[in-house]
């Protein structure tokens, strides 16, 4: 991706429009489109609205386009804490103290590992279906995502230092604009069958739609096996019969469309963000891992309870 002697952005694999153009070039200047938010503000903005401050009070500053910026630090490292917190008592209840002798059951590890990890996706979901509540265009299905990605990129000593990223920082605007132009019906980035659907503003809303009911379902199937009383789970009960329904819709419409869509990302790159894409690909496929080993447990107790 390169501007030609006309100023225009142009790329191997993508066209992209005008606006979008004028958005790459502004943020390729240093000047983000949308201004960061400060503590102050995100706190004003999460009183005014309550679904603001319910997300606010679960992500600290989730929303801010560098939440590792000194005014919005403040905001993020209570949200930090707050996160801590849950996963802390997560992982009590997930391996709860015993002898050491005990060994671990495979399947029950996975099992919670994969509900913990839909719940964040879930989240995710709810936070996209009452914010963004609009079929949008090819922002949609990223939105929200492109400011996550830039906190598991961490502060800016750690991967945009390394990498040597624009000022030692993730650029959220440009990593948005840059996904819009790959998600584009005219983009050859994927498979084109991917890009005929990941390019429809409209199916992408259903789809997405589909696959946070996938999320639930696998949360509130799972969610009773935390408890050690409930544990093995019985065949036929109600919970695991949720579980598995979303599990298996899971890996066979998601996961392999994900997968093959993710995995062509490294082949291309974000402008000023060295290693980016990669970056995006390795996180969903380690995403993936836990739907896979789960399903590996739970086929073989069926086949097992056969």
């Amino acid at each position: 991706m390169k501007w030609d002697n006309a100023g225009s952005l142009t790329h191997s694999s993508v066209s992209l429009k005008p606006l979008e153009q004028s958005a790459l070039r502004a943020s390729a200047a240093g000047v983000e489109s949308i201004a960061p938010r400060s503590t102050a503000e995100t706190v004003i903005s999460a009183v005014q609205n309550p679904l603001n401050l319910a997300v606010s009070l679960t992500t600290g500053c989730f929303l801010s386009l560098n939440p590792w910026a000194p005014q919005n630090f403040v905001g993020s490292t209570l949200g930090a804490l707050a996160l801590a917190g849950l996963v802390r008592l997560g992982v009590n209840k997930v391996f709860p103290s015993s002898d050491s002798s005990e060994k671990v059951d495979g399947r029950r590890f996975w099992m919670r590992l994969n509900v913990a990890n839909h719940a964040i996706y879930a989240v995710l979901f709810l936070i996209r279906s009452f914010c963004y509540t609009n079929v949008g265009g090819t922002d949609r299905p990223f939105f929200y995502e492109s400011y996550f990605l830039g906190w598991l990129c961490g502060p800016s000593f750690f991967l945009p230092k390394l990498l040597g990223w624009p000022n030692g920082q993730y650029n959220q605007p440009m990593v948005l604009e840059w996904m819009k132009a790959i998600n584009s019906p005219k983009s050859t980035a994927y498979p084109a069958m991917i890009t005929k659907c990941i390019g429809d503003p409209n199916f992408m809303y259903f789809y997405q739609i589909a696959e946070g009911i996938f999320h639930l379902m696998i949360v509130f199937g799972g969610l009773k096996f935390f408890m050690k009383k409930n544990w093995p789970p019985k065949e036929g009960g109600r919970e695991l019969r949720l579980f598995r329904w979303g599990l298996w819709l899971e890996l066979l419409i998601m996961d392999i469309t994900y997968v093959t869509a993710f995995s062509c990302l490294p082949l291309l790159s974000v402008p000023g963000h060295l290693g980016l894409t990669t970056i995006m690909m390795l996180i969903h496929h380690v995403n993936v891992l836990p739907d896979v080993m789960c399903g590996f447990y739970e086929w073989r107790a069926m086949k097992r309870a056969r």
